[in-house]
């Protein structure tokens, strides 16, 4: 019966379902059917924004840059929110400077990581922590460690987060400076002294410009002379030579300079060099060093010495410094020798000066000389003719003999190995050494001895007795007389 269902009954059964009300259709479903529960729906409701009752943080942003003070304008670290800002109380620094670092804006009473860093060689980092006060304010003081670093950056964060940056630069600083040439020099007062300086300048616009030069020469720092010299406004390693002037009173003093960004030494100031004790002044000295020496010996004869010598020079200036140029101290001799120089030569600021002496030692005396003789001996002449052998000396050389006779008088010396005399009537012995142009005397004496006899014999008559000597003696009385 189903299976022939009328097309009209399905038209009725459509409408039925769905345009009755479903509180009816409900009523009319047949209960016997369980229908499946469906699980209940959830609604989420969003939950409101709840606003921060604190300043919002800033965007971190790394397009936004921040700004340094400009005549107490502070530029804003962000600049679409101009509710904090970080600055610094100048655009540049040199190596030496305080930096002082300021914000406003931020939460009262909050801690903050503040980095100052540069990455110029050798890079340097610090951080440090910065609490706000009530106002939302702090200042923070950064001593620059005295190296040239052109640039610095300034990061504050709360947390990780970068709240705010800012930078400053180290544009320009003094590399070195020589005086005359060196790290030091000495002149009179009031004398011109030609420095040399080298300056190393970086960034732009005034940054990179070097326009004047302040020096000072002085015990300690302070008002400086200033030179207007070639303007350097390009970044680079620059170098000037100009004249600076001693002070005009005796001292030793130091040297100060100062490179500025402009001309009249007023803006833009490097760090200070300074070259310690660079600077000594003394009164113009005029005359050379004054040498003397002391020599000390035995002394002998003729500018000879009998011994060892010391020669000891010294040299003094009481108006500049002394300079050793040769010789000069302690010098010994102790050989032999027929001369010898010994020297000293010296100079200062006045000029030079140079002294020597020659130097001749004789140690030895001469050898013995021989004996001395005359002939004939014994003798019947009142002269006599010495002669000896003579002595030799091989360094000197031999100046003469001294004589003497019995041990009595004596003469001398005498230049050669001869002698007369003159003696009388008896025996005489005569004794002779030598000398040596130095004066050193043989140890001992050569003798030799003479009879001079001046006076004839005497005959003696004895007449005899008897007739017959007598008679004989007058015969041979008779004989002479026929032989002469």
């Amino acid at each position: 019966m189903r299976k022939f269902f009328s097309f009209a009954a399905l038209i009725s059964l459509f409408i039925n379902l769905f345009f009755t009300p479903i509180s009816v259709l409900a009523q009319e479903i047949t209960p016997d059917i369980t229908p499946t529960a469906l699980p209940e729906a959830i609604i989420q409701t969003p939950e409101p924004t709840v606003l921060p009752t604190t300043t919002p943080e800033p965007t971190t942003d790394p397009s936004i840059s921040t700004g340094v003070v400009v005549n107490d304008v502070f530029p804003s670290t962000v600049t679409d929110n101009s509710w904090f800002k970080l600055f610094t109380d100048k655009l540049d620094y040199a190596p030496t400077e305080i930096a002082v670092i300021s914000g406003n804006g931020l939460s009262a009473n909050k801690a903050y990581s503040l980095t100052i860093s540069s990455t110029d060689d050798p890079a340097t980092s610090t951080t440090i922590d910065v609490t706000t006060d009530a106002n939302g304010s702090f200042t923070y003081s950064y001593q620059l460690d005295g190296i040239y670093r052109p640039n610095y950056s300034v990061v504050i964060k709360d947390g990780e987060v970068v709240v705010g940056t800012t930078s400053f630069t180290d544009s320009r600083a003094i590399n070195s400076a020589t005086l005359n040439g060196g790290n030091s020099v000495t002149v009179a007062p009031s004398a011109s002294i030609t420095s040399v300086v080298s300056v190393t300048t970086d960034g732009s616009g005034s940054n990179s410009r070097w326009r004047s030069t302040g020096w000072r020469v002085s015990t300690s720092a302070g008002t400086m002379a200033c030179i207007n010299h070639t303007d350097h406004d390009n970044a680079g390693t620059h170098t000037e030579t100009f004249t600076i002037t001693a002070p005009a009173s005796t001292g030793t003093y130091n040297a100060y300079f100062i490179a500025y960004s402009n001309d009249g030494c007023s803006s833009g100031a490097s760090s200070t060099l300074t070259k310690t004790n660079g600077v000594t002044v003394q009164n113009s000295d005029t005359t050379p060093p004054v040498i003397s020496k002391v020599i000390t010996g035995t002394i002998g004869s003729n500018g000879w010495y009998k011994g060892n010598v010391t020669v000891t020079w010294s040299v003094t200036d009481p108006e500049s410094a002394v300079t050793i140029d040769s010789g000069c101290g302690t010098q010994n001799f102790t050989s032999e020798t027929t001369g010898t120089t010994s020297s000293c030569s010296a100079h200062s600021t006045g000029g030079s000066s140079s002294d020597s002496v020659n130097i001749k030692i004789d140690k030895t005396a001469p050898t013995f000389p021989g004996s001395p003789s005359t002939s004939p001996n014994p003798t019947n002449s009142a002269t006599q003719v010495w002669n000896w052998s003579a002595s030799t000396d091989s360094v000197s050389g031999v100046a003469g003999y001294y004589w003497s006779v019995n041990g009595g008088g004596s003469g001398g010396p005498i230049t050669e190995n001869s002698l007369t005399t003159n003696f009388g009537e008896g025996v005489y012995t005569l004794n002779v050494t030598a000398i040596d142009n130095a004066g050193n005397i043989v140890d001992g004496q050569s003798s030799g001895s003479v009879t001079v006899d001046t006076t004839p014999p005497t005959a003696t008559w004895i007449l005899p007795t008897d007739n017959a000597t007598i008679s004989g003696v007058v015969n041979f009385w008779k004989l002479m007389q026929q032989i002469t």
